[in-house]
């Protein structure tokens, strides 16, 4: 910020206090006046800030391999990363002799209750509130709509994002369009061309999340509800933290 921008900034304050005390009009039209001037300076500033910074940064390393090649390699690492770790810890496992996933799981034959949880239908209310409250700067997925563009027009998409995620409900389904996601490496270190030495970061649908936390907001009061959350739990819970998780441990030591 310029001292330029400070001074017109003080004027404009004081221009404004004098407007609410004297209450003429002249005052207030010079107010305005002022209050315009700083605005467009603020802005004239800021994108001079963005031009430079993007200038500055212009200088970013380029990837010696084809284009094409890197994608390709990246691809196959963050689609396998899953099953080589999975394999990695079956063979840990068997080296050092301990017991499978399946041998460590008490089984039993689950029984229907009229308390077991079941999705049910959400109302626009409710799917409103989670948009409403989901922060704007969420990045979106591959279909490039962004939150801040449901948030603007909400009153008149809010009935269809409803009917779409309860018929989903319905049917047992998510939309394969809302399974696709766009994957932005972050690197970790290291050489940076290399795909192990950067961190997949998964963007997706704007509208795939506002359905997950739908389902994540209803499993979370059926689990609180109900009791069914482990004594000691702390993660995925509300105002519990590694703090209490340490507090309980140490107190039942």
């Amino acid at each position: 910020m310029t001292s330029e921008i400070k001074d017109l900034m003080i004027a404009r304050d004081q221009s404004h206090r004098k407007a609410k005390r004297s209450g003429v009009e002249r005052d207030w039209s010079e107010f305005k006046e002022k209050r315009r001037i700083t605005k467009q300076r603020l802005r004239e500033a800021e994108i001079a800030y963005i031009q430079e910074q993007i200038k500055s940064n212009s200088n970013r390393p380029t990837y010696t391999k084809d284009a094409t090649v890197v994608v390709e390699e990246f691809n196959d690492f963050f689609t396998t990363v899953g099953m080589k770790s999975a394999k990695l810890a079956k063979d840990i496992a068997q080296k050092f002799e301990l017991p499978s996933v399946i041998e460590i799981l008490v089984l039993t034959t689950a029984t229907v209750d009229d308390n077991m949880f079941q999705l049910r239908q959400v109302t626009t209310e409710e799917v409103s509130d989670i948009i409403t409250m989901m922060p704007s700067n969420k990045v979106p997925g591959n279909d490039t709509v962004h939150l801040r563009v449901l948030k603007d027009c909400l009153s008149s998409v809010v009935q269809p994002i409803t009917s779409i995620i309860n018929s989903n409900f319905l049917k047992g389904i998510f939309p394969s369009q809302w399974k696709i996601s766009e994957i932005t490496p972050i690197q970790k270190n290291d050489d940076y061309e290399e795909a192990e030495n950067n961190r997949p970061i998964s963007l997706l649908p704007v509208l795939s999340k506002v359905c997950e936390r739908v389902v994540h907001n209803q499993l979370t009061n059926y689990l609180i509800q109900n009791e069914r959350f482990p004594t000691n739990q702390s993660g995925n819970r509300k105002q519990h933290s590694t703090e209490t998780l340490g507090l309980a441990w140490t107190e039942n030591k």
